[in-house]
């Protein structure tokens, strides 16, 4: 049983690389951490359980906060003076 966790979260995380929305990528990437975050916790692992914290931490800060990066000037047709 606890083994069929770990597959479902390897699927998961492996999954989430198929989708091109950056969103639903992190999104799928931080269920797959939600998962091996279970699985580390039902093996008694504090590597897997720290790992898979931060994994979704970052997935879901990065997919739920506003562009932060400024976007980039736009360009301006020459005008040939």
């Amino acid at each position: 049983m606890i083994s069929s966790i770990g597959w479902l979260a390897t699927a998961l995380v492996t999954a989430s690389y198929f989708f091109r929305n950056h969103k639903t990528l992190r999104i799928m990437q931080a269920l797959g951490a939600v998962v091996w975050l279970t699985y580390g916790i039902l093996i008694n692992s504090k590597p897997v359980v720290v790992a898979n914290i931060i994994v979704a931490v970052v997935a879901l800060y990065s997919t739920f906060l506003p562009n932060r990066v400024p976007a980039p000037p736009t360009a301006t047709p020459e005008t040939g003076d």
